[in-house]
């Protein structure tokens, strides 16, 4: 079988060993939170520790945390993306439709709703947040979104 082909299988088995902490001593499938780099598995009992390719050590509950927040910032991204989106299509189809072109209106006004949709699903469905007041033209608020970094003082010392 051809090695991409393979590849797929590859890493869900290095997945589920990573899950079920058998990948101490190796290269994690889990990336460094500052540079995006490898982290290898710390071989210690008890623990989960990783170290970065520089040696930075994080340990698995801090490591956690910074994805959570990682993941939070991306989705609050995605969300204000739509937002933006959703606002455009309803501005171009109401400028398409002054001019009498109702089939490219349709399309921006369907790209909008879609966008809208998209948006309001993550913040319902995945943030686990009330879209609260909506805003103009149906657009939720959207609260600030930056998480706060957790960082050490040296701001990127030791973080077990």
């Amino acid at each position: 079988m051809d090695p991409i082909e393979r590849m797929p299988a590859t890493i869900e088995q290095d997945m589920a060993e990573q899950a079920h902490n058998q990948r101490q001593g190796d290269v994690s499938v889990f990336s460094w939170p500052e540079c995006g780099g490898a982290l290898g598995q710390v071989a210690e009992t008890g623990l989960v520790r990783f170290r970065c390719h520089l040696g930075h050590p994080y340990q698995g509950e801090i490591l956690l945390a910074e994805r959570t927040e990682t993941l939070e910032a991306a989705l609050w991204t995605a969300v204000r993306i739509f937002r933006e989106k959703s606002v455009l299509g309803r501005q171009l189809a109401a400028l398409e439709r002054s001019k009498g072109n109702d089939a490219a209106a349709d399309r921006f006004q369907e790209q909008a709703d879609q966008a809208h949709q998209s948006g309001s699903l993550i913040i319902r469905q995945v943030l686990n947040v009330d879209p609260g007041a909506a805003g103009p033209q149906g657009a939720e608020s959207v609260p600030d979104s930056t998480p706060s970094r957790r960082t050490t003082a040296a701001g990127r010392g030791d973080r077990t």
